[in-house]
């Protein structure tokens, strides 16, 4: 994780904008566990939780990036993929937050997975 990605983030594609805070660029390594297929980009929801009390996700961030969350195909059952996801968060909310991630559109908040960011 790369909590002042800013740079990386505008430097990668000439049409990246400059975020409204600072770009928290994630890494994520990926296993589809499940019976049939999935898509990593559609299926999983990665957050940051600001300590501001928001939640920032990943459509926060419109830039284009080298590994990005659209490049990884659907995977089937034991398919493994990484790739990064971006989130445009206020600066003074980003020391001391999180993540999580869930499926998407799901309101099981029990079903979460955090990480502290240190």
């Amino acid at each position: 994780m790369n909590l002042d990605a800013t740079n990386e983030v505008v430097a990668n594609n000439m049409f990246n904008d400059v975020p409204a805070g600072r770009y928290v660029l994630v890494d994520l390594a990926v296993t589809y566990g499940g019976a049939d297929e999935g898509t990593p980009w559609v299926d999983l929801s990665p957050t940051f939780v600001g300590t501001d009390a928001r939640q920032y996700d990943a459509s926060s961030c419109g830039a284009s990036l080298d590994n990005g969350a659209m490049k990884v195909p659907t995977l089937e059952k034991g398919g493994q993929a990484t790739y990064q996801v971006c989130m445009d968060v206020p600066v003074g909310a980003i020391e001391g937050g999180k993540i999580f991630v869930q499926k998407s559109f799901s309101m099981n908040s029990k079903a979460r997975v955090y990480w502290a960011v240190k």
